[in-house]
């Protein structure tokens, strides 16, 4: 287990390096209408862990929703949030979001190794990320839908180590996209109300060639998907998966799209 950890690490920070070459892109002709990059990072402290996160409104009248997005190895999308990589431009997350009713919080995983990851070091970051999930749901009460969003680590770590650790991140429905992985836990979980489970839609999308072979560093994006959709299955969630034939762990510019159309699927 500790070696196939070590794998994904690599696995990971090697994939969102890929995506830094995005840092070329010029910036200030985003499109305006996702205001990406406009909000100013916030910083946050629970557990003993101080990290950061940004907010972006739903626009105008009280938000139908809350949409949490959890990064890649390395943050690069949160570190570049006017970039139309994930965030930003008009076919970004927070622009789908948006126009959907939802708040957007980009929220920044605590660096304590060096390199900022979500999975390693899961059950401070599920303390640390569950506090900051409450405080925000608690400024939004009428933010009716609750819904996760994780890239590569950022997946992982949802499925792996954050929901078998708060099951009641699901009590008030909602759901979770998984993009680039999002594998079943390794440690024992604790039990989901079943009545919950099944109002709760996890959708996983994974490149069909974001294997070990196409990784570099043997990161199975691929089976660890289809494992924790599996998982999560027979547990009672609500659960769907797109494999795209030809894409691999780069996911550039199909974050929000993916998103937005995961929230049209569940009615929310």
């Amino acid at each position: 287990m500790g070696r196939l950890r070590a794998v994904r690490r690599i696995g990971t920070v090697g994939a969102v390096a890929l995506a830094a070459a995005l840092s070329a892109l010029p910036l200030g002709n985003v499109p305006h209408a996702s205001a990406a990059g406009t909000t100013a990072p916030k910083a946050f402290t629970a557990a003993g862990t101080t990290s950061q996160y940004r907010v972006y409104a739903a626009g105008t009248g009280d938000p139908k929703g809350i949409l949490f997005y959890l990064d890649g190895d390395g943050q690069w999308a949160f570190n570049h949030p006017a970039s139309p990589y994930a965030l930003g431009g008009s076919t970004g997350i927070v622009a789908n979001a948006r126009t959907r009713g939802y708040i957007t919080v980009a929220v920044k995983t605590p660096d304590r190794k060096g390199t900022p990851t979500w999975w390693e070091d899961g059950a401070k970051n599920a303390a640390y990320f569950d506090a900051l999930r409450r405080k925000v749901q608690g400024q939004y009460p009428k933010a009716e839908h609750i819904w996760l969003a994780g890239y590569s680590g950022g997946a992982e770590f949802l499925t792996e180590s954050y929901l078998p650790r708060y099951p009641s991140a699901i009590a008030r429905g909602g759901g979770a996209v998984l993009l680039g992985g999002g594998s079943a836990p390794y440690q024992r979980a604790k039990s989901f109300p079943q009545s919950k489970a099944a109002r709760f839609a996890m959708h996983w999308y994974t490149g069909a060639a974001d294997t070990a072979a196409n990784s570099g560093a043997g990161f199975d994006a691929l089976r660890q998907a289809k494992a924790g959709k599996a998982w999560y299955a027979k547990r009672g969630f609500r659960t769907t998966s797109q494999y795209p034939a030809g894409v691999g762990h780069d996911l550039s510019g199909r974050f929000g799209r993916v998103i937005g159309a995961a929230l049209d699927r569940n009615g929310r």
